[in-house]
């Protein structure tokens, strides 16, 4: 039973090293045609050979040779190079050789993070048309395959090497992609990007045992999830305890209790109202303020072609559970807005003529419904791709008010459990050569912000050590903008998880990209990635590449100095000056006296300074800015355009050092 719920709904593949004894050289999947090297340091090349047999690599005119071991792995180190493209190398056996073509020596980085760094150009749609210049060769991504594992693996399963072409820069990371851009015209070096991310990830998963010491409960919880005695009970609990929520559920909901089901095929949907997917129901008047549970229906026309193929169908993300039918038949359910939503189709379900498509949807708060994921909305019939981003009949069926509480039972998603990506999709990276790290993650552990604040440090050190390549640059992105606006400053999780990227600027060679005017309200995943992207590229031209001319940050909070009712602010990385963003008027800032009470203030800039009152508060105690999950209307940033950082001076990052 374990075997099948594993094999059907998370992705456990073990990758074995490769065998040697057919006799052959087998390489590394980021060892082949296309591959971008790192330039200036010693180029290691690895693979696998019969025990014993001797190996030689040709590159620029010089030969290289070493003796494969007793388990049939062989490395070789070649010599540092400039940057140059294209260029061949011969790797020869005893008994066969291989060429690799097309290589380019420039800068390699590594891409890792969850849904925002995965997130595809064609994920952009009409907010970011592809340009003339979108057309650069020289600039090459390998994707690494999501999965997870139990022990460090040496390789991964990849299509390769791609170039930033139109053929294949749809499959780009957006931000990994924009990233490059401006570094290749910046520096016209070849980039070589490392894609390896995954949607909803937590950032324990992707630290190694080793680097997770300092977190005994994460150590616990590995020994606990390996072994598959525990995973069977914890499962076995979860299915008991959802099956008693769902009987309820459905007890209670109306689209169960009419004379046909919502989900039947000639149920008459005819008087439900329309929406276009993907979007938020939110969106829908009579929906604003809605939690609970809301149906969705599509009708769609196959012929007899369409019959008998494979079939899968892509609901981007949903927020929070869906359970989704097709002509009246349950093909899955998922849990969580952070899963993309995709599911095989059996073969004989589909039939001639009209087909139903249903999904049930459960929100429990915040935005809920449908927004969009890499890849869209849609079902795949063989080669035939029907899209579902358009009408649906929607209807609501039963509120969040009169709902039994969801069970909150011990769950198993293996990537999201500690060192389970940093086995598969990491380790396998380790030995290349790279020139730094770009990271955008953080949203699936606003839960323990403050945690955060020692976790992705401990991220950091654990990925320098392995690379064992000294202290690279790392660079990340702050949280954005995101959720409904408020004027309460006391509480925000992602405010506290942002403080917590804030301090780990105080990690060595590290570089933050500030990004709380470029989110969306409803959308956890914004469509502006290029100046995410290029917010990184400049971080990267100081951290990276040594420009000690260039302005790399907004505006970071340094001190506050109280004179008599008014409390002035200064700042680090001012640039050429303060200034607000697309106003004339300063906003964001919230001041509190002595009774802790934060409210609205004014503020001005003055001599470098934002100074902060209000008419309420007589002696300043305290100033908090952009201090909520979505803090929009903070416009703060210096005359290059880059925003100030969130911050709060009753409990200042620096102090908490």
């Amino acid at each position: 039973m374990l075997k099948r719920f594993f094999r059907k709904y998370f992705p456990l593949l073990f990758l074995a090293v490769p065998q040697a004894s057919e006799a052959k050289i087998i390489l590394p999947a980021l060892v082949g045609d296309g591959m971008v090297l790192q330039r200036n340091v010693a180029i290691p090349v690895w693979g696998w050979a019969d025990p014993g047999e001797i190996v030689r690599i040709e590159f620029k005119g010089k030969v290289y040779k070493t003796q494969a071991n007793g388990q049939g792995k062989w490395t070789l180190s070649l010599d540092k190079q400039p940057a140059s493209i294209p260029l061949q190398m011969l790797i020869r056996g005893e008994k066969e050789e291989i060429v690799i073509k097309n290589i380019a020596i420039g800068d390699v980085w590594v891409c890792s993070g969850q849904s925002n760094m995965y997130m595809k150009m064609k994920d952009l749609g009409e907010a970011y048309p592809l340009k003339i210049d979108d057309n650069i060769p020289q600039i090459r991504s390998i994707e690494v395959s999501k999965v997870t594992s139990f022990k460090p693996e040496e390789n991964f399963k990849s299509i390769g090497w791609r170039e930033a072409m139109p053929m294949h820069l749809p499959a780009f990371s957006a931000v990994a992609y924009f990233f490059a851009k401006e570094l290749y015209k910046k520096n016209q070096v070849p980039i070589g990007l490392i894609s390896t991310s995954w949607g909803g990830t937590k950032a324990e998963a992707w630290v190694s045992l080793e680097g997770l010491k300092d977190f005994p409960d994460y150590i616990n919880r590995y020994k606990n999830v390996s072994e598959p005695a525990f995973r069977e009970s914890v499962l076995q609990k979860e299915q008991q305890e959802i099956k008693s929520w769902s009987d309820q559920v459905m007890g209670l909901d109306k689209g169960f209790q009419s004379l046909k089901t919502w989900n039947a095929v000639d149920f008459d949907d005819s008087s439900w109202k329309r929406v276009i997917l993907p979007a938020y129901w939110e969106k829908q008047p009579e929906l604003k303020n809605y939690d609970g549970v809301v149906w969705f229906r599509k009708e769609i026309e196959l012929t007899k072609a369409d019959l008998g193929k494979r079939s899968t169908i892509f609901l981007s993300y949903v927020d929070e559970l869906d359970s989704t039918y097709i002509n009246g038949k349950l093909i899955g359910a998922t849990y969580g807005r952070n899963n993309i939503r995709k599911y095989a189709v059996p073969e004989d379900l589909l039939v001639e003529g009209k087909n139903v498509i249903t999904v049930r949807v459960t929100d429990w708060g915040g935005p809920g419904g449908f927004s969009s994921g890499p890849d869209g909305m849609k079902i795949v019939i063989g080669e035939r791709v029907v899209g579902l981003n358009n009408e649906w009949a929607y209807k609501e069926s039963l509120p969040l008010k009169d709902m039994p509480k969801y069970p909150r039972t011990d769950k198993i998603v293996l990537q999201y459990e500690p060192s389970l990506l940093y086995n598969a999709m990491i380790a396998p990276l380790t030995n290349y050569a790279i020139k730094g790290v770009i990271w955008y993650q953080g949203e699936s552990n606003t839960d323990k912000a403050e945690e955060y604040g020692r976790l992705l440090p401990a991220l950091i050190k654990d990925w320098r050590k392995q690379w064992n390549l000294g202290d690279f640059p790392f660079l990340y992105v702050q949280l954005p903008n995101y959720g409904p606006y408020s004027l309460n400053v006391l509480s925000s999780n992602w405010a506290n998880l942002r403080e917590s990227q804030l301090k780990t600027l105080a990690v060595s060679n590290t570089g933050m990209a500030v990004t709380i005017d470029v989110g969306e309200e409803k959308d956890l995943h914004p469509k502006n990635k290029w100046d995410v992207g290029k917010r990184l590229a400049i971080a990267a031209q100081k951290v990276a590449y040594g420009n000690n001319k260039i302005v790399y940050s907004g505006p970071i909070y340094k001190e506050m100095k109280v004179s008599g009712t008014e409390a002035k602010i200064t700042f680090d990385h001012t640039g050429s000056g303060l200034a607000i963003r697309d106003s004339n008027l300063l906003q964001g800032f919230f001041i509190a006296g002595e009774n802790g009470v934060f409210v609205q203030a004014n503020a001005r800039i003055e001599n470098n300074q934002v100074v902060v009152w209000h008419n309420s508060v007589s002696k300043p105690v305290a100033v908090r800015y952009a201090w909520q999950d979505n803090p929009y209307k903070s416009n703060l940033i210096n005359k290059e355009g880059l925003p100030a950082s969130p911050f709060r001076t009753d409990k200042p990052w620096r102090q908490q050092l």
